[in-house]
């Protein structure tokens, strides 16, 4: 807690976060992992001047079980900026 990312941060990943580690764990269709490694590399930080979070996009990789073969993906989010909604919303 309480790293900043800028762009080309590379954390690493683990199936539960720890303190050496964040967490990554994805599964779907009925699997899942009983463990994995990987990362992620921050690609867009965006934080409005008290620090929020605005907007964060990564990629990320996951291995299972510290296998060879991996998941490779990424992942976007923004937060509505509430100036700029339209009227009655």
């Amino acid at each position: 807690m309480g790293e900043q990312f800028e762009v080309g941060t590379t954390c690493a990943t683990e199936r539960f976060r720890g303190p050496d580690a964040g967490g990554l764990d994805l599964g779907g269709n009925g699997r899942g992992r009983n463990g994995s490694t990987g990362e992620f590399t921050v690609s867009e930080p965006a934080l409005d001047g008290d620090g929020t979070v605005k907007a964060f996009a990564a990629t990320f990789v996951q291995h299972r079980a510290g296998g060879t073969p991996a998941l490779r993906g990424a992942r976007s989010t923004a937060t509505p900026d509430s100036r700029t909604a339209p009227a009655g919303r």
